[in-house]
């Protein structure tokens, strides 16, 4: 650590037993000094707390319960802490005095690390989180002046530290006030900000923004303001890694969408996994050594045949005994026969297949990472043709005679004419350069028009006949909320003469009236709630932190509705009814539910092996995009 002169009169006194050299830093909490313990005569890191803080009864408490809890730690990646106490009303904590710099200064003074050094600070790092986590603590304040460096024979070993600011999982003794933001804005998770509930994964979370920082040399949400970064944390999308550094390897976008999202549940399960993912993706892994040269005639002939038994052995793995699949291939369609509820066939398609339609005569896939949609013909399940349509086509849906794509990133439309496989120029679903805010949107097509629902929020509707579209979110009412979350648009449906959209900030279903485009009323149903279908009378919404999906019966426009629970697979992310069913796709278990929509009832659970993304029921089978691993 570096020291700097101070006059605010604590250098030169005596506190607690402890000599204050001199300054090393301020922060939101207070000052940080180099000390001497005198009964030991050795240096200390000294945390001053700031006496407005001090003087708060509920900080002070916390304070001294929270110190406690981390000086329980002991690794060697984490700063141990000697002592903690009050001293004549000043809060005081005494940790490791660590000679060195922290992170945030080394990417400062030299932007964007190389990968493999980011990745060998960061391993330190996850050890250190994930050795709390394991004791059932969450830090809350994961950052770059958090890590410090020290070298030691030559090699940097880093210290996690601040742990003041930890908390026991699932503890409910007090320690922050509702409404209170524990944490640095710029790497703090979305839950924190939300108010809800908190554990391991907000760590991972903000270790995934400096992780991203440390490889692009800036955090993944420059803002200019607070409100600014606040919102993109919750509603943004982060700019993609690789292109912020276009030297890095496209695999690492991936992993850090994940570490990033916005839903705890989809995140990595631990700090480790998170940075041994990231490892991977930058080609990190270490490599066998050479091979002598008299053996190298042979290496082509046993490589090649190493890849051939590879392939047959996954080909095997993927079959069941009966003929049929075990496990569907990433970035490939699983196909579910309805009749026997059984994986039958695969078709591959592009790269990060999300969303899926059936209709037209065809099976349509949005391929995210490639930009294009692939067409299969549902009888022979084979793959046809592949569509470049560009931006980011995060939606389909089928009407009006043609396929229309969501290229959410640009708040663009676009359709394809299923006669000739060719997508026509994209019209702007907001109007001529208003942007979505986000990269994912969702349509649905009714009384005459294709609705956009910009996960931002906002809402556009493009006449099918000319068209013309134009923003009605806020002549509509969607864009204010009663609480002080604003909405998040997850889905969109059209059915019962209404459109139907998915607020899952607000865990809630939003209904509009087309005609007069206002909303209706707005009707609560799980957590996190990720995709709604229409079918049979009623709406099914599939609930990603609950597990469950929501039955909506709707008699009619004003009238009251009932709603249903009903338990499926881990995760679930999205919904479909047809093909004689209410189909779910869990992300974080790899199944599909059927479920009885009369009763409500399990009927059967799918595996699919990797995770599904998005499915569709029609056309004689039910259809289930895989994405590949991250």
């Amino acid at each position: 650590m570096s020291v700097r002169k101070s006059s605010d009169g604590v250098v030169g006194s005596e506190l607690a037993g402890y000599l204050v050299e001199a300054l090393i830093g301020r922060g939101g909490m207070g000052a940080v000094y180099r000390a001497e313990e005198q009964s030991l005569g050795r240096k200390v890191a000294l945390k001053v707390i700031a006496s407005e803080l001090a003087e708060d009864h509920r900080f002070r408490e916390r304070f001294l319960r929270e110190s406690r809890i981390a000086a329980s730690l002991d690794h060697p990646h984490i700063v141990p802490i000697f002592q903690a106490g009050d001293e004549d009303g000043v809060l005081f904590l005494a940790m490791r005095y660590v000679e060195g710099i922290d992170l945030a200064k080394l990417v400062s003074r030299e932007g964007a690390l190389e990968p493999a050094r980011a990745i060998s600070l960061l391993e330190q790092v996850a050890e250190a989180l994930d050795a709390a986590h394991e004791k059932g603590l969450v830090h809350r304040d994961v950052k770059p002046s958090n890590v410090l460096i020290a070298v030691a024979a030559g090699k940097e070993h880093c210290y996690l530290a601040d742990f003041g600011l930890t908390k026991r999982t699932g503890s409910l003794s007090g320690v922050s006030a509702p409404g209170d933001v524990v944490g640095t804005l710029e790497y703090v998770a979305p839950e924190q900000i939300t108010g809800d509930d908190v554990d391991a994964r907000a760590d991972v979370y903000s270790l995934a923004c400096v992780l991203y920082e440390c490889l692009t040399g800036q955090p993944p949400f420059p803002r200019a303001t607070d409100v600014a970064l606040l919102w993109a944390h919750v509603h943004e999308e982060p700019r993609r890694p690789s292109e912020a550094r276009p030297e890095l390897p496209k695999e690492v976008d991936g992993v850090l969408a994940r570490a990033l999202s916005k839903e705890p549940g989809r995140r990595y399960d631990s700090a480790g996994e998170l940075v041994a993912s990231a490892h991977t993706a930058l080609g990190l892994v270490e490599m066998e050594p050479a091979p002598r040269a008299r053996r190298r005639r042979t290496l082509p002939v046993v490589a090649a045949l190493g890849a051939l038994a590879a392939a047959a052995l996954a080909f095997a793995l993927l079959r069941d005994p009966g003929g049929g699949l075990s496990a569907v291939s990433p970035n490939s369609v699983g196909v579910i026969d309805p009749v026997t509820n059984e994986l039958v066939a695969e078709v591959p398609v592009g790269i990060d297949p999300e969303s899926i339609v059936a209709g037209a005569g065809a099976v349509w896939v949005a391929n995210v990472a490639d930009e294009t949609v692939t067409r299969i013909d549902p009888v022979t399940r084979e793959r046809g043709r592949t569509i470049d349509v560009g931006g980011y086509p995060s939606d389909l849906v089928v009407g009006g005679g043609a396929v229309w794509v969501a290229l959410g990133a640009l708040a663009e439309l676009t359709r394809i004419n299923q006669e000739q496989n060719v997508a026509t120029s994209p019209t702007p679903a907001l109007g001529k350069g208003v942007p979505c805010g986000a990269p994912r949107a969702s349509i649905a097509i009714g009384a005459g028009a294709v609705w956009f629902a910009c996960e931002a929020p906002e809402l556009g509707r493009i006449d099918i006949r000319t068209s013309v579209a134009r923003r009605v979110g806020l002549e509509a009412g969607l864009l204010t909320s009663l609480s002080a979350v604003l909405p998040q648009f997850a889905d969109a449906a059209f059915g019962l003469e209404s459109l139907w959209i998915v607020n899952r900030a607000g865990n809630s279903v939003i209904e509009l009236d087309p005609t007069t485009i206002q909303r209706q009323r707005e009707i609560t149903v799980g957590k996190a709630p990720s995709a709604i279908a229409v079918g049979d009378g009623t709406l099914w919404v599939a609930n990603f932190e609950d597990d469950t999906v929501t039955r909506i019966t709707v008699t009619g426009r004003g009238q009251t509705v009932e709603t249903d629970d009903f338990e499926v697979g881990d995760g679930p992310v999205d919904v479909a009814v047809g093909e004689g069913g209410v189909w779910v796709a869990s992300s974080l278990d790899r199944t599909v539910t059927r479920l009885d929509g009369a009763m409500g009832e399990v009927v059967a659970r799918i595996e699919l092996g990797n995770e599904p993304q998005r499915l569709a029921a029609g056309a004689g089978s039910v259809w289930v995009s895989v994405r590949a691993p991250e």
